[in-house]
């Protein structure tokens, strides 16, 4: 990771040094427990804290300075003993002018991520699938966000702590509500984009698909010169506005659609995950089952041919790529009379990810591989931020459900539980219906109380609902079991 000269940052910066730094500078954080040695350690404002508190927490962690809007800590310039003090009128404001003078510093292709649905797998496929067989000679070597840092916090720091001699970085960039894309795309500069899918999420702050469409697609404002972006294949709203806004783009479509290339050809179960084949005769796994995960994969597949990786080492990179938590992550768990497998996909639900999550439970994708079959159950909780669409999306899934032959059944918790419950029964499911207005630790208890060994039961709900916590106590439940046995 290249270094930074103390007149380099303040010109960056626009500050001044209140004590100049002693030691060498690299990387940034926000967070002073994540200090590495040089960090150059940004005192945030927020809500709930304030980064000017931990200047000497960050100091005694090897920060090589601090850059601070807060002229009463302008005293601790003489006692950090080495670490520099740096003043600014807003330390948000320096961390991206920061994070913009670096990114002209890097060598190597940037690589901005975007899209509803799968957007940190992505990354971390497009990671591993750049950075192929790790015995490959030459190999390719770079960094990816950490987390889901796809923010105007996380884009920055993604970028500051890219080494400068980086083949490739790949960033997640995200969005809350409208006119947030574009800006981080411009601090990125990506040399190519990504839009994974366009979904409902989010649907409350922009009340429309096509307006949903239309921030994703603002990624593509931001490219360099020579860009080149990477969409999926199939998403009308999406295609008619890259067409009519961005037609001067080169566009490589993925998926399953006409204009994909190369375009998907089949789909089936692989040993980890996924197995599509191209129609050019080539065949890969993705690390996570499903056909969105597959699109997702073959999102890094094309990314990766594009910067020049053979698909012999893109194959041997999606073999060991890590998966993020709470994406279908698979936890077994003590009940009465054996074991359960929990399908934890609980990070986040809109009503696509759901009905994709939904189809794998339903059709045994999710069941242990060589296992008789199981009782199948979804845990649904609610998903937010659909607005005045909340109600029908929620009516759309319990019907759904109800349609697809597999499930034995299905449990929801939230405001809307009632909702999907009420559509699945009109609609005429047969298995159990469960439903209750909050997800509480009383019934999330009383919900595990009705898992049973053998059970594959799948978990799935829009961040706030913080259904993990479902696994959380099913495994003490189990430990407390071993232990009384």
């Amino acid at each position: 990771m290249g270094t930074w000269g103390a007149e380099e940052v303040a010109a960056a910066v626009s500050g001044g040094w209140i004590a100049e730094p002693k030691r060498e500078m690299r990387g940034a954080t926000i967070d002073s427990r994540e200090v590495e040695d040089g960090n150059i350690f940004f005192a945030l404002r927020g809500e709930n804290t304030d980064g000017h508190r931990f200047l000497q927490d960050a100091a005694d962690r090897g920060a090589g300075a601090v850059v601070i809007e807060d002229r009463t800590y302008a005293a601790f310039g003489g006692q950090l003993r080495g670490c520099g003090v740096l003043l600014v009128d807003d330390v948000r404001a320096a961390l991206h002018a920061m994070a913009l003078a670096w990114r002209a510093r890097l060598h190597g292709r940037v690589i901005g991520v975007t899209g509803s649905n799968g957007k940190t797998s992505t990354v971390r496929m497009i990671d591993a699938a750049i950075s192929g067989d790790p015995d490959a000679t030459p190999r390719l070597r770079g960094s990816r966000s950490v987390r889901s840092y796809n923010n105007d916090l996380g884009v920055p720091l993604t970028l500051l702590n890219a080494a400068e001699e980086d083949d490739y970085v790949v960033c997640e960039i995200g969005m809350s509500g409208p006119g947030e894309i574009a800006p981080l795309a411009h601090l990125a500069w990506p040399d190519a984009v990504v839009i994974t899918s366009i979904g409902r999420a989010h649907l409350e702050a922009f009340g429309s698909i096509g307006r949903i469409a239309v921030e994703k697609a603002s990624i593509l404002s931001g490219l360099s010169s020579d860009g080149i972006a990477f969409v999926c294949d199939g998403v009308p709203d999406l295609d008619a506005h890259i067409d009519d806004v961005y037609g001067d783009v080169e566009v490589v479509r993925f998926g399953l659609g006409r204009r994909a290339r190369p375009r998907i050809i089949s789909i089936g179960p692989g040993e980890r995950g996924a197995r599509f084949v191209f129609d050019d005769g080539a065949d890969f796994e993705s690390p996570l089952p499903g056909d969105h995960n597959a699109l997702n994969a073959a999102a890094a597949v094309a990314v990766a041919r594009w910067v020049g990786v053979p698909d012999a080492s893109i194959r041997a990179g999606l073999a060991r790529a890590e998966t993020p938590p709470m994406r279908l992550e698979p936890a077994e768990v003590v009940v009465p009379g054996g074991v359960a497998l929990l399908i934890n996909d609980a990070y986040n639900a809109n009503p696509e990810s759901v009905l994709a999550a939904m189809e794998m439970l339903a059709t045994g994708r999710l069941d242990p591989p060589g296992a008789a079959r199981r009782r199948r159950v979804a845990l649904l909780g609610e998903m937010l931020e659909l607005g005045g669409e909340a109600e029908a999306a929620h009516r759309e899934i319990g019907a759904r459900v109800a349609g697809l032959e597999g499930i034995d059944a299905l449990w929801c918790v939230g405001p809307s539980a009632g909702v999907a419950t009420g559509a699945a029964q009109l609609a005429g499911f047969g298995g159990e219906l469960r439903d209750f207005p909050g997800a509480t630790e009383p019934a999330l208890t009383e919900l595990g109380g009705g898992v049973r060994a053998g059970d594959v039961v799948l978990i799935k709900g829009s961040r706030g609902v913080r259904l993990e916590r479902f696994v959380e106590l099913l495994r003490a439940a189990g430990r407390t079991r071993s232990a009384a046995g």
